[in-house]
């Protein structure tokens, strides 16, 4: 029986800068270190990346470490790992040349409600907000999709923030569901919360913050940097990509490391395919990989479950996934377990696939999936979003696979052979 990665429960953060964060700001007028968009920063983050991949330079020996971070709705019991919330005020405050976020929206105040909201409380009076209204002198980026409500966001530009927008519709169709923050190119969150008071308080929510990982967040920043690109005025998506952009971590070669001083093999992927670089592997591909690498068990917990396209004129029937998950039972004689929402916009043909998936289940065959929904009777309480866990050994989280922009994360143990797999 394989034993998992040791992501384990930590104390909230502390308020003050951890160990081996970045030395000082640069003075203010100084250019950031980090950036796509300076070309001698990319070809060092280039070069650095590659040498490692062709093992030029020993294995990272810096410490690297991996958190789970949790938003549970106000009400319920509480769970042991940290908060987002408190991830991102102690992202926030060890921050000491770069924030770069890429997100869906930003409603981080209640003024979108016109109420006067309690669990928005924490948010709007300042402890979160007020620290992005700190920065003074840093240097950040900020990137937003076309059309979503972001009036928040227009606050930080005095602050010196640089915003852009990324119209995804018009370049790809959908929308930018990333949720990607890369501070000081070492520390990344990744995850299913949006920048929106709900989601720290009102919606369950689940992520992973690598706290002084900088080869890895140098490569994810490539990510942000896409985005970056693609949000100029009149972007298009460059076909091939600028070779700055490509990374050599992927499925087939991921990124090995000490994470938790666990050896481990990571990488991350990115949607739709026309926004990842040479290299990149899909999302889509990035998670079936993980359900075809289970020899055991699969965990998965999502907002809603369908086999199909949605928020499209015409849906369509769409089953790689499905398939890939009844075939794990079916063939490898995988246990499956799905939790997933069920609320007042729950879509009615949800419930007959459910149904199916859970009828493979029998006594005599000894086929094991079991589906849970959750009912949600308060709106706002939507549901647990963008956790799959396979074997013990391989566990993912993000956002987007296909029908909009996404990022992911892939983890395994590096010590059951070639790239990670058992």
């Amino acid at each position: 029986n394989p034993n998992p990665i040791p992501i384990t429960p930590m104390a909230s953060p502390a308020p003050h800068p951890a160990p081996h964060l970045p030395p000082p700001p640069p003075p203010k007028g100084s250019p950031p270190s980090l950036g796509g968009q300076h070309a001698v920063g990319a070809a060092l983050h280039y070069i650095a990346l590659h040498c490692i991949a062709l093992h030029c330079i020993p294995l990272h020996c810096m410490p690297c470490s991996a958190v789970l971070v949790v938003s549970t709705p106000s009400g319920l019991h509480h769970s042991s790992f940290p908060s987002t919330f408190s991830c991102w005020l102690h992202l926030l405050r060890s921050a000491r040349r770069s924030v770069d976020v890429a997100s869906f929206y930003w409603t981080m105040s209640n003024n979108d409600t016109n109420t006067t909201e309690q669990t928005a409380a924490p948010v709007n009076s300042g402890v979160l907000w007020g620290q992005w209204e700190q920065w003074g002198g840093l240097w950040g980026t900020l990137c937003c999709v076309m059309g979503g409500p972001i009036a928040d966001l227009w606050g930080l530009c005095p602050t010196g923030a640089a915003v852009r927008m990324v119209d995804v519709g018009r370049l790809a169709g959908g929308v930018l569901h990333t949720k990607l923050w890369v501070v000081d190119g070492a520390h990344v969150y990744l995850g299913s919360a949006n920048m929106d008071w709900r989601s720290l308080t009102q919606v369950k929510e689940l992520g992973v913050a690598l706290y002084n990982c900088s080869i890895a967040a140098q490569d994810v920043a490539k990510v942000f940097e896409a985005y970056w690109a693609l949000g100029a005025p009149n972007a298009s998506i460059p076909r091939p990509w600028p070779g700055n952009f490509s990374t050599s971590f992927n499925m087939e070669t991921p990124l090995r490391l000490r994470l938790n001083g666990t050896p481990t093999a990571l990488y991350f992927s990115s949607s739709p395919p026309s926004f990842c670089a040479a290299g990149r592997t899909p999302d889509l591909q990035a998670v079936l990989g993980v359900i075809n690498s289970a020899r055991s068990f699969i965990d998965v917990a999502v907002m809603s479950y369908l086999p199909a396209s949605e928020f499209q004129r015409h849906n369509r029937f769409w089953p790689p996934i499905d398939d890939a998950l009844r075939r794990a039972v079916f063939e490898r004689g995988v246990r499956l377990k799905l939790l997933l929402g069920c609320w007042a916009h729950s879509k009615a043909a949800m419930f007959p696939f459910i149904k199916s998936l859970a009828a493979i289940s029998d006594n005599r065959t000894g086929y094991s999936a079991q589906v849970v929904s959750v009912s949600c009777q308060i709106v706002s309480h939507r549901g647990n979003k963008g956790g799959l866990v396979a074997q013990g050994e391989h566990w993912g989280v993000g956002n987007g696979v296909t029908g909009g922009s996404g990022s992911d994360m892939s983890v395994s143990r590096a010590d059951h052979g070639e790239g990670g797999r058992p």
